[in-house]
């Protein structure tokens, strides 16, 4: 929901060194530490969050096929005092996304839409230029609509008091005159996106969107606790209270129970749950793997550029390894699930507290216990000047500017007030100097070779378009 927001305030804290992990992702363990040994060095990353009457998060490490590591870490309510479980409920917010891409790819798969099908064919009301936004542009983040969630706030009460649902978002949308830029210009991260998708797959389905979820993937795959939120479904009794930071303290979130905009967010699921979901992209129970194959290939640009983000999925690197991941934020709630596929190790993270400790970043830093192994330290290669200067520019998401400059025969990133030296390991990728190489910066290309876009590879491959 609130997620790319979320991901830029941590991107500026990331760098500035305030939430590194404290340790370089090798852990120094050997080959043969056993399962034990690492879930230890996983109960001491989460220290802070199971000493004392605080909210906090239900972990679950899926290595090879099997669950190595699943717990809960602080309190599901600081009131009842009851522990967070690996079956606590949570909010998983933006991780949603994936779920409503594999919809829209199920339909695909069965010849009841296509990926260049356009709003024309789906919202005969939008304005021209909307219409001409296709489902994969919706997909990938590149369509160019208004994020509703800037205007309206994440799940507050409208101002006119119309209720809160997916019909009063598409009719917001379908009054928005202009794009925010031409369809497939640049990628901006926008729920409206996933807002759409929903409708779409309502209107394509013949039946409503959390009717087809439950039927479709909740169901086949044993999602027991999995649900999207919506005015006939009823809060499961293992929810967690969310919170938000007060001072030394915590108070319960203000979130409006009758918010029912879904596709976006609005799944509830828990760990056990997720790990399910997980699993089952490494077979075909529910698309075929040529389908699946679109999710984790990276979107383009009308001029060639290839951008970090699939179908729900944001794709990264971390220490040497490729990884498809996405996080979440919603009122009192944050989420993420990290996959390294080539390791067959997955991460995946639920909290109930809106200013936990950047939940990609916790799970890098668990993988990198369980993969110390595979982690590649940094090789600094060296650029030639007129190389290096060709990266300097501003990049820019929504308002937020990131700035590349050359200095003293290097490059500098330019956050929060202070430089951060980016060190090269290929012509196109750096790691931040004092990051040890856990936060790395990409610079993707267009067709004609110029550098349009940067992505912070380490977090869900967040990306900045060249202004």
């Amino acid at each position: 929901m609130k997620s790319f927001i979320t991901c830029l305030m941590v991107l500026i804290i990331t760098i500035t060194g305030q939430s590194q992990p404290q340790r370089d992702g090798n852990t120094g363990q050997s080959t043969t530490s056993t399962s034990a040994d690492h879930s230890t060095q996983v109960d001491a990353l989460m220290a802070q969050w199971s000493q004392g009457d605080k909210p906090g998060a239900a972990i679950i490490v899926i290595q090879d096929g099997r669950v190595v590591h699943a717990k809960g870490y602080g309190l599901a309510n600081l009131t009842t005092k009851e522990h967070i479980q690996t079956k606590t409920v949570f909010d998983i917010a933006s991780v949603s996304k994936q779920f409503t891409a594999m919809a829209v790819m199920m339909l695909a798969e069965r010849g009841k839409l296509s990926y260049t099908d356009t709003l024309a064919k789906f919202f005969p009301e939008f304005p021209n230029d909307a219409q001409r936004i296709s489902v994969r542009q919706l997909l990938n983040h590149t369509s160019g609509i208004v994020d509703y969630t800037l205007v309206w706030g994440e799940s507050g009460k409208l101002k006119d008091n119309a209720p809160r649902t997916v019909e009063n978002a598409v009719k917001f949308l379908a009054e928005r005159k202009r794009l925010r830029f031409s369809p497939g210009q640049k990628w901006e991260y926008s729920n409206s996106n996933y807002v759409l998708l929903a409708q779409i797959v309502s209107k394509m389905s013949g039946e409503s969107f959390p009717q087809f979820m439950h039927k479709n993937i909740f169901q086949p795959l044993g999602m027991n606790d999995s649900f999207v939120y919506d005015k006939t479904q009823t809060t499961n009794e293992r929810l967690a209270a969310a919170y938000i930071s007060q001072g030394k303290g915590f108070k319960s979130a203000e979130r409006n129970p009758e918010n029912y905009i879904y596709g976006d967010g609005q799944i509830y699921s828990t760990v056990e749950d997720m790990a399910k979901w997980d699993q089952s992209l490494y077979t075909e129970k529910l698309v075929k793997a040529a389908t699946l194959k679109e999710a984790f290939a990276s979107g383009q640009l009308n001029d060639g550029t290839l951008v970090n983000y699939g179908f729900g999925w944001g794709l990264g690197r971390y220490r040497g390894l490729n990884f498809a991941a996405h996080g979440g934020g919603t009122d009192g709630y944050t989420s993420q699930i990290t996959r390294f596929t080539e390791q067959r190790l997955s991460v995946i993270v639920l909290s109930n507290c809106e200013q936990f400790t950047p939940p990609y970043a916790v799970a890098n830093k668990i993988a990198s216990i369980y993969l110390a192994a595979h982690l590649k330290a940094p090789a600094p290669v060296q650029l030639a000047p007129q190389v290096l200067k060709d990266y300097a520019g501003s990049y820019a998401l929504y308002d937020v500017v990131l700035k590349i400059m050359f200095e003293d025969g290097a490059l500098w990133l330019a956050a929060a007030g202070q430089k951060h030296k980016l060190v090269p390991l290929s012509a196109e990728e750096f790691f931040i100097e004092t990051s040890k190489g856990t936060v790395s910066i990409g610079f993707n290309r267009n067709a004609q070779g110029r550098v349009t876009c940067l992505s912070q590879l380490d977090q869900n491959g967040l990306i900045f378009c060249r202004q």
